[in-house]
């Protein structure tokens, strides 16, 4: 018999450098301004063609394909409490020209890291390509996602600007972000814990935004750190490694556990499509849009598993749920 786990990670940290920000507490927008430090052209050579490469300190650079590599900011701006995105508009100032004629490096293939029958990769091979007719464009929005329930913005922003046309390299020293906002009801998928606070405050750029959540604070009734979803007959297990030694080697490092069954599961009726945490239901704090049609598709086992995630992840606290069974059944 061939067993398999998979792991859904609800906890997500990513680092970000730190920004100038500041939040306009008399309106409703969020305003920041940003200075970069002159870019440097390097000279590189790839199959034996010389590329300009523009570079700016502590900024990736973008690698979209067959489009020109510059150096990017990414920003995540955390919206406040009860507001939702209305519009962006970025202002650039103190322009210079870094010179025309470049040839800049454009953005190679994506190459997968195992290669599979169905996807045979060939060496990634970077040549000239025609950018005559590439515009720049001073940032991108990207969209609005959600971390631990936190509404947050995602903008790149490009200060180097390349003229297809001419070859021409503009750089902005300065640059000022204006979020405008507008009110909303808030987003009811939000737990208010406190570790979701410390999470969220090393993701976005203005952490002091935060002030605004306060005062939705709570705690829950039970805790579970890490949730285990598998059948009897594996939570009964005796022999060899079980789901039993695991949950108490996670006691052990400090994580709260518990063991659930699909049967547990299935036999709840809160999980149905119509109950309390079900898709059709419009109380629960994940519903979307009303389900007209199709509604065995929304109350299969994989969706009353999901419903039941939810739940442990509002109600229990939960942050990891580990799905354990056979491979053909996961």
């Amino acid at each position: 018999m061939f067993f398999a786990v998979v792991v859904f990670v609800f906890l997500l940290a990513m680092p970000f450098s730190s920004v100038y920000g500041l939040v306009e507490k008399d309106t409703s927008d969020l305003v920041f301004d940003f200075s970069f430090e002159t870019p440097v052209v390097e000279k590189i050579e790839k199959n034996g063609e010389v590329f300009d490469r523009i570079v700016i300190d502590s900024l990736p650079v973008s690698r979209d394909y067959n489009k020109p590599c510059l150096p990017v900011k990414p920003l995540r701006i955390l919206l406040p409490f009860g507001r939702d995105l209305k519009d962006v508009h970025v202002f650039a100032y103190d322009k210079t020209s870094l010179g025309v004629g470049f040839n800049i490096e454009v953005g190679g293939r994506l190459i997968p890291l195992v290669n599979t029958v169905q996807d045979k990769v060939s060496e990634d091979v970077v040549s000239s390509v025609d950018l005559s007719s590439y515009s720049s464009s001073l940032y991108r929005n990207l969209g609005v996602y959600f971390s631990h329930g936190f509404p947050i913005l995602h903008i790149n922003l490009f200060p180097v600007q390349y003229v297809g046309r001419t070859g021409e390299l503009v750089f902005y020293r300065n640059i000022r972000v204006v979020v405008e906002t507008v009110e909303s009801q808030g987003h009811t998928a939000f737990r208010g814990l406190q570790k979701d606070f410390d999470v969220v405050e090393h993701i976005v750029d203005n952490p002091s935004c935060l002030s605004t959540y306060q005062s939705m604070l709570r705690s829950v009734n039970e805790n579970y750190d890490y949730v285990i979803i598998t059948n009897l007959e594996f939570k009964n297990c005796n022999t060899g490694y079980t789901f039993q030694d695991l949950m108490d080697y996670k006691l052990s490092e400090g994580l709260n556990c518990k063991i659930v069954t699909v049967g547990e599961i299935l036999l709840n009726q809160d999980y149905r499509v119509n109950g309390k945490w079900g898709d059709n239901n419009p109380d629960n704090p994940f519903y979307q849009r009303d389900v007209s049609s199709n509604l065995d598709l929304f109350d299969d086992i994989p969706a009353r598993i999901r419903n039941f995630i939810r739940y442990a992840y509002m109600e229990w606290g939960t942050d990891y749920v580990l799905l354990g069974g056979d491979a053909d059944v996961i």
